[in-house]
């Protein structure tokens, strides 16, 4: 088996996220992106999300009226 980086849990946890959206509010997802932030070497590990990946993210968090501010956090976070 290879290596699994930092980034690929990343991804696998957008992907989950992606297969949960209709079962959870968005309030939850950016709860959960939100708490990645601080673990250890999440920055270098989020610079390597490609574009696509960062569409999907956008699209998991919307900037709306309901969570603006929060959804602000995560773009700023992830970079989108």
């Amino acid at each position: 088996m290879g290596k699994i980086t930092e980034t690929d849990i990343i991804l696998t946890l957008i992907k989950g996220f992606e297969e949960v959206i209709g079962s959870h509010s968005s309030d939850q997802i950016i709860s959960c992106l939100a708490a990645l932030a601080p673990v250890s070497r999440f920055e270098i590990a989020a610079v390597f999300l490609d574009i696509r990946r960062n569409e999907e993210l956008r699209q998991l968090v919307p900037l709306d009226n309901k969570n603006q501010e929060q959804a602000g956090l995560i773009y700023k976070i992830y970079d989108l």
